[in-house]
């Protein structure tokens, strides 16, 4: 699944990494009412149904204009419906952030974020959370307006550079990267209760941020959010720099970040914070953000790619380091070191491998006729590889996902892809 030059694109491969079909999603069934321009949000692949939430911007702060569409697919890719939400307190939806989504007792949830009506003088950045029952895409809840965080049923932060969500039996948790309401990296129980759908829930710091309220600057990334222990813990992941060194009387300095491991009981008892890296904040060298990827409930993949440290502008990366932790954050194998791009695909186990895959340049744009490479680890012995693969951009189906109304041969090398 990408989404490449303001279009949808679905392609199936085999285990072995060889293209077997593709198909263009009719942007009719994704594109939201009197949209002229589709702005991406996320696609996710449920238990019974395939779901894509796409936006647009909305500059005159309108209730009327439907700023964000959910649209559900079968597993096949036959369009089902959708449901749209307008005023929702958004000027632009998914800025400056992220969107996932989880599956909780026949719901989908959506963690993302937006721009907000203006707030003073200024279209203040938030995070926003929203839930649908799945079966009849009905609107169960939501929360797009200011809240307080320790007070919010859905875990407001702000601004919220990145958004997680992760449901586990009768929980479902959420996590975030605040640079000011509050400023840290901070999880919340934001399961609803039958007698409660507002319930408040226990909220997590895991890492608080030295600084100002209003420093954008955190020196810190989050990059993934996990569950452990069959829901007694949660695992985090990201980077950070030496808070001390970073933040100064006088003013933010930039140094090399080092590899974060957050370990939090949802008892309630403390966070602890473990480190995988220990790059000197003065050195050459800094840690990327960070994946998280779940294997078991007691074994976790961490992985990330390194650059030169002090120069913000630098988007190519070195080779991926990555180790195995266990279930209370404990690094239980060697840092692997392996040729290969993470990207914002996020790797799933597959059989006894991690798989992921990465196109476009190093800096992961994707783009027409750039042929994906995947990779993998073993989950068991470390061992990685890299598989490059012949693709096509180049299938149209017609809305309900059936006849092709167009095909375009595409060719790689010595080798011509026809799609099935």
């Amino acid at each position: 699944m990408e989404w490449v030059s303001n279009a949808l694109y679905v392609e199936h491969y085999s285990d072995s990494f060889q293209f077997i079909d593709s198909l263009k999603i009719d942007a009719a069934t994704y594109t939201p009412t009197d949209a002229s321009k589709v702005i991406w949000g996320g696609y996710f692949a449920g238990s019974d149904f395939n779901f894509v939430v796409t936006g647009q911007s909305n500059e005159n702060d309108d209730d009327k204009v439907a700023v964000m569409r959910v649209a559900k697919y079968s597993k096949d890719w036959k369009y089902i419906g959708n449901v749209e939400y307008s005023a929702i307190n958004t000027y632009s939806p998914f800025e400056y952030g992220s969107l996932r989504m989880a599956e909780f007792n026949g719901e989908l949830w959506i963690r993302t974020c937006h721009l907000i009506y203006k707030w003073g003088d200024v279209h203040h950045q938030t995070n926003m959370t929203f839930r649908i029952r799945e079966s009849d895409l009905a609107k169960l809840g939501a929360q797009t307006n200011v809240w307080d965080f320790d007070d919010s049923p859905m875990a407001y932060v702000a601004h919220s550079f990145n958004q997680f969500i992760v449901s586990i039996g009768s929980k479902i948790y959420s996590a975030d990267h605040g640079d000011a309401y509050p400023r840290g990296i901070v999880a919340k129980d934001i399961t609803p209760n039958d007698a409660n759908p507002w319930a408040n829930g226990q909220g997590y710091h895991i890492v608080d941020f030295k600084g100002e309220t209003g420093d954008n600057y955190t020196a810190a990334t989050l990059g993934g959010f996990k569950s452990a222990g069959k829901g007694t813990v949660l695992i985090s992941a990201g980077s950070i720099a030496d808070q001390d060194k970073s933040f100064t009387k006088d003013g933010d300095e930039t140094g090399a970040k080092n590899i974060w491991i957050g370990v939090t009981p949802t008892s309630g008892g403390q966070s602890t914070v473990k480190y995988l890296t220990d790059y000197a904040f003065e050195g050459d060298t800094t840690a990327t953000n960070p994946v998280l990827v779940k294997v078991n409930e007691n074994r976790f993949l961490v992985a990330w790619s390194t650059r030169q440290a002090h120069d913000l502008f630098d988007t190519s990366h070195g080779n991926i380091q990555y180790a195995f932790i266990d279930g209370h954050g404990n690094k239980i194998s060697q840092i692997y070191n392996m040729k290969g791009r993470l990207s914002d695909c996020q790797p799933i186990v597959n059989g006894n491998k991690i798989v992921w895959y990465a196109t476009g340049g190093n800096g992961g744009q994707s783009s027409v006729g750039t042929a994906p490479t995947f990779y993998t680890i073993d989950v068991n012995n470390g061992s990685s590889a890299g598989y490059n693969a012949a693709r096509i951009f180049a299938v149209s189906f017609d809305s309900n996902g059936g006849s092709v109304v167009s095909s375009q041969q595409v060719k790689y090398g010595s080798k011509v892809v026809k799609p099935a």
